[in-house]
Formats: C-alpha cells, structure tokens, sequence
C-alpha cells in the first residue's frame, strides 16, 4: 500500500467518523428537544390538575349565586361583596396565570385547550363584562388580559377547525 493510499484511506475514516459524530449529535438535541417536550405537557398537566379543584369550587359557587352571564348591575353588586369579589378575582387570577404560563412558553397551549380550552372560552365570556368593569374601574386595560388572549386565541382555532 502506498503513501498515497494510506492518506486516502485515513481522511475517508476520518469523514466517516465527522459523519457519524454529526449523525450522534443530531440525535442527542432531537432528544433533549423531545424530553423538554415532555416535561412542558407533564408540568401543564399537573398545574392544572392542581388548580382545578380550586376552579370547579369557585365557577360553582358563582354560577349558583350569579347565573351564567354576569350584567352591569350584578358586576357591581359583586364588586361591593368582599367575599363574592374575591372569589371571582381568584378565578380569573388563577386562569391567568395558567395563561401567562402558556404565553411564556412554560406550560403547553395545546394540551390546555385539549383539557379545558372550552372552559376557558365559555369563562371568558361568562365574566366578560366583570373583566371590562374592572379594568374600567381600575384604571388596567391590561387586568386577565393573558386569559382574554389565549381563550380567544382558542376560540379562533376551535372555529376555524369547524370551519375544515
């Protein structure tokens, strides 16, 4: 075997061996990606899990003494009720947070609104005009302003896959 030879045989394993390097680390970021994926929908899972039992009890509570759709009138009857103020600010509080979760890449968009996307859609709605009173009273255009926005983010989906 020549000099010649020998140089090309070598730089050949050394390509091979860059490829298969290349090839394991391509497979090493596909699963740290895929892990970090998994973790995401486990943490969004267990969020919510824990704060449901909270949401029930209070979306109960409220939908009992309040009905379906709040009016003017009941926003501010509910808004001089200490007790009925907090509850409510605790609810929206809570989907806020789990919406500021979503929007910070923290917890999954897609397993929320798998799990409660249309609760999310009809409680927007629901407390709407709660939302607007306080923002209006408060001075915050921005008050539950991460729920508003991924509840109607969920809404535009859930319409648009009606419309397919």
């Amino acid at each position: 075997m020549s000099l010649n030879e020998i140089k090309i045989l070598a730089n050949i394993a050394t390509s091979i061996t860059a490829i298969l390097i290349f090839f394991q680390l391509f497979i090493a970021v596909i699963s740290l990606i895929m892990h970090h994926k998994r973790e995401k929908m486990k943490a969004t899972v267990d969020y919510y899990e824990k704060i449901e039992p909270n949401l029930q009890s209070l979306q109960r509570e409220l939908k009992y003494k309040y009905g379906d759709a709040l009016s003017t009138e009941q926003c501010i009857e509910i808004d001089k009720q200490a007790e009925d103020r907090a509850k409510l600010t605790r609810f929206l509080n809570l989907y806020n947070r789990l919406s500021i979760g979503i929007r910070k890449n923290i917890y999954d968009f897609d397993i929320i609104n798998d799990i409660c996307g249309n609760l999310m859609v009809n409680h927007i709605d629901r407390y709407r005009n709660y939302i607007k009173f306080r923002r209006k009273i408060g001075d915050d255009d921005k008050l539950w302003f991460d729920f508003e926005f991924i509840a109607n983010r969920i809404r535009s989906i859930r319409s648009y896959q009606k419309k397919i």
